[in-house]
């Protein structure tokens, strides 16, 4: 019943992607991950097609999506394209370096992994890439960093190196 209205509203608006990328949104919630991908592709076909500039970070947006889509879904793949597909525009960099880097780790390809954390404000991540490529030092390193910098942070009271010796 909810699908068809957004797509009657979907006839009706100036930009018509926008209701399937809400109906994507909605079957995503749903856990219904092969809809949601249906849905963001076809936004992402409708909005390319209108080419108004002003939806390009909505594009890009609407790839971050569908890439977070695929990671749930564990088409690891599909989710690094998607999410290369959202280099463009105003986006959120650090968030997306961190999605590219977790899915590199979930590949278990380290080194890239280490590349795209680098890009990351996630300190946890960076040292997670580092312990696996056997850097504890470095690992260690990027911990205390962060814990100098923001030492009231809950991750940082609850990650703390025992050792800042260990490793070397």
């Amino acid at each position: 019943k909810v699908k068809k209205i957004l797509y009657a509203a979907a006839n009706n608006i100036d930009k018509p992607w926008m209701a399937h990328r809400e109906l994507g949104n909605i079957f995503k919630w749903h856990n219904k991950y092969d809809e949601a991908v249906k849905e963001y592709l076809e936004a992402i076909r409708m909005g390319q097609e209108n080419q108004n500039t002003d939806d390009d970070s909505q594009i890009n947006s609407l790839n971050i999506n569908l890439g977070d889509t695929y990671k749930e879904m564990g088409k690891l793949k599909e989710a690094l394209t998607a999410y290369n597909n959202s280099f463009s525009g105003t986006i959120r960099w650090h968030t997306l370096f961190k999605q590219i880097g977790d899915i590199y780790f979930r590949l278990g390809q380290y080194d890239m992994a280490e590349v795209a954390y680098q890009y990351s404000n996630d300190p946890i991540a960076k040292a997670r890439v580092y312990r696996a490529l056997n850097k504890y030092g470095q690992a260690q390193d990027v911990l205390w960093s962060a814990i100098k910098e923001e030492p009231e942070e809950s991750w940082a009271r609850h990650n703390k190196p025992v050792n800042k010796e260990i490793g070397r």
